[in-house]
C-alpha cells in the first residue's frame, strides 16, 4: 500500500481478488494506491474509481460492495456516507476466507498440503493447481506444494511493490496502465502485469528473471581474433517457465489454433507499451550464469546508456569479424554482433523482460547507479576495440 512514490499489495491477496473479475481487481489497486501511512486504511472511494479507472457510477458502488462482501475490504470505524473510509483485510484474513469458500475436495487437499502431504493423483494435483490460482499454496522449484497461510511466513516476501503511476498515470498525461487494462477487459492480462512486478529484479537480472520469461536469440559464430569470438544474433522466439507469476496460468485451456492464452496476455502487455524485452549478454544459459551487460537496441528496448553499450559492441564486432561472414549472417537475418571472450563459449544473447513503469525502490536505485557506473566503462572498452590498430588480447572491463 502507498509509501512514497510506490505502493504495495500482497501477492496472495492479489491472486484471490483476481478471481472476482476485472472491476474488483482494478478497484482494489486504486484504493490500495490511496492508502494512508498505516498501509491499511483509505479515504479513496467511488470518485477515485471514476478518476483513475474510468468506472461508471452504476458500477463503482457495487464494485466496492463486492469487495466488502468478499472480505477484502471493510468499513472503517470513522466511515460515514458523506465521508467514506475503508480498511483493508490482512492477507491472513483474506486467505482464511478463501479457504473457507473452497469446495470440500479442494479443502481436503489444502489440509493435506498444510500437513506436508503432497498430492499424488491427477485430481489431487488439479486441486492443488486451483489452490495455487487462489493464492493459498505455492509450487516450489522441486515441484512440491507449500501452504502460504503459515503464520510464521515472512509477509514482506509476498509484497508486490508497484509504482503509483500504474494507477495515476504520469505527468505527461498518459492514460494509466490500470485504466488501459481495465478497458481491454482481460483479467488474466491485468493479473500477469501486476504479478510480474514481484518477479522483476533489475539489480541482478536487468528485469524479470529469464527463467520465468524471455525472448530467445539464435547465435552464429562469424569471427575470431585474439581472445575474442565474434557472435552474430537474431531474434528467435519467446519462451517461459510455469513458475512464479506464470504458475497460475498453466492449466488455462489452450485456444484452438492460437496455443496457450498466456501468450496473448504477454503480447497485449507489449502492445500497450507496458512490457519490453531488453537484450542482454549472459555468460551462459545455466541457473548459475550471470549477466555480462545489457545490449540495448533502439526501437527494441533499453535505457540510453544501454543502447550506447549495444551500439559500441556492435561496431566492435563488425571491426573484428570478416566482412564476408558479416554479410552472409546479415542475409540470414543476424542483425546484431558482439565480441565475447572465448573463455565464455556458451555466452547467450537473451531478451530480458522489463516493465516500463518502475517503482523507485532501493533495488531500482541500485540498478540504475550500477548502470551509470559501468556503462561508460563498457562503451569505452568496445570503442577502443573498434580502433583498427587496437590489439585484442586485453581483458574486458
Amino acid at each position: 500500500m502507498s509509501t512514497g512514490n510506490f505502493f504495495r499489495v500482497d501477492r496472495r491477496t492479489w491472486a484471490a481478488i483476481c478471481e472476482l473479475g476485472i472491476n474488483p481487481a482494478v478497484a482494489y489497486l486504486v484504493l490500495a494506491q490511496g492508502t494512508n501511512g498505516n498501509n491499511r486504511s483509505t479515504s479513496w472511494s467511488v470518485t477515485s474509481l471514476k478518476t483513475y479507472a474510468g468506472l461508471s457510477w452504476e458500477r463503482r458502488k457495487p464494485t466496492i460492495e463486492q469487495l466488502i462482501k468478499s472480505e477484502f475490504l471493510r468499513y472503517a470505524k470513522e466511515h460515514t456516507r458523506a465521508r467514506p473510509r475503508y480498511e483493508f483485510s490482512t492477507s491472513q484474513e483474506v486467505l482464511s476466507a478463501c479457504a473457507a469458500r473452497a469446495d470440500a475436495y479442494d479443502r481436503g487437499i489444502y489440509d493435506d498440503i498444510k500437513a506436508e502431504k503432497q498430492p499424488g493423483t491427477k485430481s489431487a494435483r488439479g486441486a492443488a493447481e486451483r489452490l495455487v490460482r487462489l493464492g493459498l499454496v505455492q509450487e516450489s522449484a522441486d515441484g512440491r506444494y507449500r501452504d502460504l497461510l503459515q503464520p510464521d511466513l515472512d509477509p514482506s516476501a509476498e509484497y508486490i511493490w508497484l509504482p503509483n503511476t500504474l494507477v495515476t498515470g504520469t505527468d505527461r498525461g498518459e492514460e494509466s496502465p490500470v485504466r488501459r487494462l481495465r478497458s481491454a477487459g482481460d483479467i488474466w492480462t491485468l493479473r500477469l502485469f501486476v504479478d510480474l512486478y514481484h518477479a522483476q529484479n533489475l539489480r541482478d537480472d536487468g528485469g524479470i528473471s529469464p527463467r520465468i520469461i524471455r525472448e530467445e536469440y539464435a547465435r552464429k559464430l562469424i569471427g575470431e581474433q585474439g581472445i575474442f569470438n565474434v557472435w552474430a544474433f537474431k531474434r528467435s522466439n519467446q519462451s517461459l517457465g510455469w513458475k512464479g507469476p506464470l504458475a497460475a496460468h498453466r492449466l488455462r485451456p489452450e485456444v484452438e489454433g492460437k496455443g496457450h492464452p498466456v501468450w496473448e496476455n504477454v503480447a497485449q502487455l507489449c502492445r500497450s507499451g507496458l512490457l519490453r524485452f531488453v537484450p542482454h549478454l549472459w555468460e551462459g544459459d545455466s541457473e548459475q550464469a550471470e549477466v555480462i551487460h545489457a545490449y540495448g537496441i533502439e526501437g527494441i528496448g533499453g535505457e540510453q546508456l544501454e543502447i550506447e553499450i549495444g551500439e559500441a559492441a556492435h561496431q566492435a564486432g563488425l571491426r573484428i569479424a570478416l566482412e564476408a561472414k558479416v554479410t552472409r549472417a546479415q542475409l540470414e537475418g543476424y542483425s546484431w554482433v558482439a565480441p565475447i571472450k572465448n573463455t565464455l563459449p556458451n555466452a547467450q544473447f537473451i531478451g530480458v523482460g522489463r516493465l516500463t513503469y518502475r517503482p523507485q525502490t532501493k533495488r531500482t536505485s541500485q540498478w540504475f547507479a550500477e548502470l551509470r557506473e559501468s556503462a561508460p566503462r563498457w562503451t569505452q572498452f568496445y570503442q577502443e576495440m573498434a580502433e583498427p590498430e587496437r590489439k585484442l588480447n586485453a581483458g574486458a572491463a
